[in-house]
């Protein structure tokens, strides 16, 4: 028998599954961590201390509980928290922390400054979107303009997944759906570096090498066998976003699919028939040959609801917490009077990139609950999803939602995304879902007969309710009216 592993390294935890040549799960092990964030709008993690030791500790974990022979482990994959910058020196050494993806939004000078130098109409052209603080190019001018010693000896920049692949293999990589993530230089319509604006940023030659997400990039070396238990030799991929490991494992794998992910921050993905330019989502190849996606994401979804609840609560997040916070929302019917939520508590990715957005709660009164509060901000949530699924509409169109992660536990959130955006959501029944996705990629790869859709279960199917309907409507028309009213206060 075959087994492959896969690890997903996210924001708050890391996840790994074994599985067998059938995609039945052996064993799983997760490992909960936090982010750092020395500023607002800051948010950083340790490259080797969290994302390397745990992946270690994860890999040994699985073998040694799984009693599987390491010798029959074939492939191993993984995922991670994307795109997210790592500088390394010229004897292969972290310099500092690893900057986080779109919800650190420190680089919005940057931003301005080379969406001004370069100029939109060439950054869309190659890019095929915007610099948002969802991309590279601007954090690695943010460290030269900051911390000038960190650039002066940086002589490689990796992403998560690519230091992982690094540790590993000794080999520096980048797939080439989060190399969208490099809008600047890189080409998404080439999937090759670019030297035009170069000059602007970086040197080329500290980027990694490019390469098929649905690639083995090589054997896990000696170094790498003695840190994670790890046969060696054992085929490594280059490692992909956690985002599109979830769109596996979630069952979103034709044309028209949206996967959406409800964690620390959402994200979705789209499957398309073809590469767009858009000024509002990320565009980019997808995993296997002539597969493309339409991405975005918001800012806040998990993030928001664990700032109510450190807010609110006194910090505690306990379930049966949750539980009363859900008791008392549910004894509040919706309203005209109800209180709406503006979500933007670390600014907002798609569909406004707009880094200095802030959140607010609209039209309290001295008789509003708790319960109320967090009824509202749960559906400014559900509003800000269906913003974004509106302007993709625009674009291509969404057939069927999978949703997934921490965010489909919670009930009356995924009532009101499904009431809000009247459309039905498929949830899957695995947890790990983006370690489970990591080990169907592999599977796949490893044997290209297989079909990933026969290892997808749907647990749960969500259908829109229409008894608030026009109230939804009428509450989300004045949702989109409260940010352009107000932003320009925040100047």
């Amino acid at each position: 028998m075959n087994y492959f592993i896969g690890i997903d390294i996210g924001s708050q935890s890391s996840k790994g599954v074994l599985v067998d040549e059938y995609g039945q799960v052996i064993s799983k092990h997760s490992i909960s961590h936090t982010m750092d964030s020395p500023k607002l709008g800051h948010f950083e993690q340790d490259a080797d201390k969290t994302w390397w030791q745990e992946f270690c500790d994860i890999c040994k974990v699985l073998i040694k509980e799984s009693k599987v022979d390491k010798n029959d482990i074939k492939v191993v994959s993984h995922s991670a928290t994307s795109p997210c910058v790592v500088f390394l020196d010229a004897h292969n050494k972290v310099l500092r922390k690893a900057i986080l993806y779109g919800i650190d939004t420190r680089a919005s000078k940057e931003i301005q400054y080379l969406t001004d130098t370069i100029g939109l109409d060439n950054l869309i052209n190659t890019g095929g979107c915007p610099l948002s603080s969802q991309s590279v190019a601007p954090k690695i001018l943010w460290v030269k303009n900051n911390e000038p010693e960190v650039f002066n000896n940086t002589r490689k920049i990796l992403s998560s997944n690519g230091y992982i692949t690094y540790k590993l293999t000794g080999l520096y990589t980048l797939n080439n759906y989060d190399a969208v993530g490099y809008t600047g230089l890189f080409d998404i319509f080439k999937k090759e570096w670019i030297d035009a604006y170069s000059e602007h940023i970086i040197p080329l030659q500290y980027l990694p090498n490019l390469v098929s997400p649905s690639s083995f990039v090589g054997g896990v070396n000696k170094a790498g066998a003695i840190d994670t238990g790890l046969s060696e030799g054992t085929l490594v991929m280059p490692g992909i976003a956690d985002a599109a490991a979830d769109s596996l494992s979630a069952g979103s794998l034709e044309k028209g699919d949206m996967m959406l992910m409800l964690g620390t921050s959402s994200f979705f993905i789209v499957l398309t028939d073809k590469l767009y330019k858009t000024n509002k989502f990320w565009p980019s190849n997808f995993l296997f040959d002539n597969q493309y996606v339409v991405t975005g994401g918001t800012s806040n979804c998990g993030s928001a609801i664990v700032w109510f609840m450190n807010t609110f609560m006194n910090g505690c997040l306990e379930e049966s917490v949750y539980d009363t916070l859900l008791n008392e929302a549910r004894a509040n019917n919706l309203s005209t009077s109800s209180p709406i939520c503006v979500p933007y508590f670390a600014g907002e990715r798609t569909p406004i990139h707009d880094t200095g957005a802030k959140a607010m709660f609209f039209g309290l009164a001295l008789g509003h609950s708790r319960g109320q509060l967090y009824n509202a901000l749960l559906e400014g949530i559900a509003y800000s999803i269906k913003y974004n699924i509106d302007e993709i509409k625009k674009i291509t169109s969404i057939n069927n939602i999978y949703a997934i992660g921490g965010g489909v536990k919670n009930p009356l959130l995924m009532g009101l995304l499904s009431d809000i955006c009247q459309t039905s959501i498929y949830i899957s029944d695995m947890d790990a879902s983006s370690a489970f996705g990591d080990a169907l990629l592999a599977i796949k790869c490893y044997n290209p007969d297989v079909s990933i859709k026969d290892f997808i279960k749907i647990e749960k199917q969500i259908h829109p309710k229409n008894d608030n309907k026009k109230l939804f409507e009428k509450r989300y028309d004045t949702f989109q009216k409260l940010y352009t009213s107000t932003r320009g206060l925040l100047e």
